[in-house]
């Protein structure tokens, strides 16, 4: 009776053991509550405590840069003559209508009158070169440069005609670079005697504090018209 008792004990303790043991896989194994990182210390790249944001594929160079200017302006006073030409021709004789027959020839004598027209014109304004450089780090966006020809009011200056600067020849600069734009301004009429202004208005869309928006530089320079 006694064995009996001893088995059934040591039944029942091995059921409990087996039974802890179950429980213990299903929970995984034993852990502080940390996640096990091995040997590694070093934080991952996302980690705030790095004090370092990592990299984002939609992030773009930065496009700013800087530029300056400087002008030369000279004025003029010019007459330009410009001749048209008025051409007409028509036969010698008082002939309407001709048949030339299959192998018969005939001679047709025409009278050719030219007349040329002159006209001269008298044009004033301004011309020279306008000089930008990139002084930035990248290259320049959406170059222009307007050149206004401005004459002393009562008030002070007032602005009488602007023309936009052909940038073609060089409508991007690079880094570091410079090129002077030719420019002529001409008007149709003048005061002779009177003092003048030229001025410069370049702007880019990248300049630097200003990046998406027309900013820039101006510069100007005095001239006045020959007698």
């Amino acid at each position: 009776m006694k064995k009996a008792t001893k088995i059934a004990t040591l039944a029942i303790a091995l059921v409990v053991i087996m039974a802890a043991f179950v429980v213990a896989l299903d929970n995984g194994p034993f852990s502080t509550g940390t996640a096990d990182t091995g040997d590694d210390t070093t934080p991952p790249a996302d980690n705030p405590k790095n004090g370092e944001k990592p990299p984002s594929e939609d992030e773009t160079p930065p496009s700013a840069t800087t530029i300056t200017a400087s002008k030369t302006a000279t004025g003029f006073w010019e007459k330009r003559i410009v001749y048209s030409w008025d051409v007409q021709k028509c036969l010698a004789d008082d002939i309407c209508e001709m048949q030339i027959e299959p192998g018969e020839y005939a001679e047709i004598s025409y009278i050719i009158d030219v007349e040329r027209s002159v006209c001269v014109t008298e044009v004033y304004g301004v011309r020279g070169h306008i000089t930008v450089t990139n002084t930035g780090d990248c290259p320049t966006e959406d170059l222009l440069i307007c050149d206004t020809i401005q004459y002393m009011g009562e008030c002070g200056w007032v602005d009488h005609v602007t023309i936009e600067v052909d940038v073609s020849a060089k409508p991007v600069l690079q880094p570091g670079e410079c090129y002077a734009y030719p420019y002529e301004v001409t008007a149709d009429h003048g005061l002779i005697g009177i003092d003048y202004c030229n001025v410069a208005s370049v702007t880019i869309t990248n300049f630097e504090c200003n990046v998406g928006t027309a900013h820039g530089v101006e510069v100007c320079d005095g001239f006045t018209l020959p007698c």
